[in-house]
């Protein structure tokens, strides 16, 4: 029922939104106001992704592309990737600077940034049983990051080589998780 109600209040938005676009200048937001504060007809509030919208729509992608990257020896692209994992981590601590208690930035800083350094020196040597040993140990600090902020049902796997139909070839969905 909630899930019903946010989509009925986003698709109200988005049609208020159109009308706004297209009709007379009194319809259009005024940016000086704070959204909550706007008519029942106008657009209703602004998505604000949690932790986990960014870390499903920014870093797990990363993640894998990152692997089939560096598995297929394309040091650019795995270069490209690992820089935008890491640019996407600082923006995620822009946005959420503290969960649980925790700061993001300073938990980036000591358990996924190491293993992040690890990655960039295999794919600047070009070395793929290096980069195969630091993708791993960037998929257990995930894995203990998880953990620190109290998810530790959250797992993630190195891919399988025959995980192609996957969606998210980089998460164990079994009970428990096996570690790798």
């Amino acid at each position: 029922m909630k899930l019903f109600r946010v989509a009925a209040t986003a698709l109200t938005g988005m049609s208020s939104l159109c009308a706004a676009t297209t009709t007379s200048p009194q319809t259009t937001l005024d940016a000086s106001r704070p959204v909550a504060h706007e008519a029942p007809n106008t657009v209703a509030a602004a998505f604000i992704p949690g932790l986990d919208d960014l870390m499903t729509m920014l870093i797990q992608p990363r993640h894998v592309k990152l692997y089939y990257a560096g598995m297929r020896k394309n040091w650019e692209l795995a270069a490209f990737e690992s820089r935008e994992l890491n640019a996407a981590l600082r923006r995620i601590g822009q946005a959420i600077p503290r969960y649980r208690d925790n700061g993001v930035d300073e938990t980036v800083a000591s358990m996924i940034a190491p293993a992040i350094g690890s990655i960039d020196a295999a794919i600047a040597a070009g070395d793929s049983k290096q980069f195969i040993k630091a993708y791993a140990e960037l998929t257990s600090a995930c894995n203990a990051c998880h953990t620190y902020m109290e998810h530790p049902f959250l797992v993630m796997r190195v891919p399988e080589p025959d995980a192609k139909n996957s969606v998210y070839p980089d998460q164990d969905f079994s009970a428990g998780g096996s570690k790798p």
